[in-house]
């Protein structure tokens, strides 16, 4: 047997991130038709309803499509969302309203992936996670709430496998 379907969302496609979802809010990275802007959309999870888009510009070209790879988090009320090309965008989960922003390539001095960051980031207490990439930035941990750096360490290229958060051998 198959499921009905409770309620349909129009996005524009082509799409490569995954969904995000609470029971509240669902958000989807889009692209436009012409492949130039980045749009993230937020529906009513119940109903199906657009409650909000945020959408920036994003021309460059990259193999499969241009659009975000990179699946939405949430967290306490906020959405953070990043483009292929290392947009970061935290956003008001009920509002779509820009609480920061920050760009991985531009502000840690790091060379995009070639098939673009794609790696979700990663909270984990007040801190966010991320894989800028850069030679003195592998990996940086930002403060959740203001986007501000807390710590960096050096390392190679952003890959492409998401973050985890465990405890191995009692660390």
């Amino acid at each position: 047997a198959t499921l009905p379907v409770a309620w349909r969302g129009r996005v524009t496609g082509p799409a490569l991130a995954g969904i995000a979802a609470t029971e509240t809010h669902v958000v989807v990275a889009d692209k436009d038709a012409d492949l130039t802007t980045d749009i993230f959309r937020c529906f009513d999870a119940r109903t199906g309803v657009a409650m909000w888009t945020y959408e920036y510009p994003a021309e460059e070209d990259l193999d499969y499509t241009n659009a975000p790879r990179a699946t939405p988090v949430i967290h306490e009320g906020l959405v953070y969302c990043q483009g292929a090309w290392g947009n970061l965008h935290c956003l008001r989960l009920a509002t779509g309203e820009v609480v920061w922003e920050r760009h991985l390539a531009d502000d840690f001095g790091a060379e995009p992936p070639t098939w673009g960051y794609c790696v979700p980031p990663l909270v984990v207490d007040d801190k966010l996670i991320v894989l800028p990439g850069a030679p003195q930035a592998g990996i940086a941990a930002l403060d959740r709430l203001t986007g501000d750096v807390l710590w960096q360490t050096p390392g190679h290229a952003a890959a492409y496998a998401p973050l985890i958060v465990g405890t191995f051998g009692g660390k």
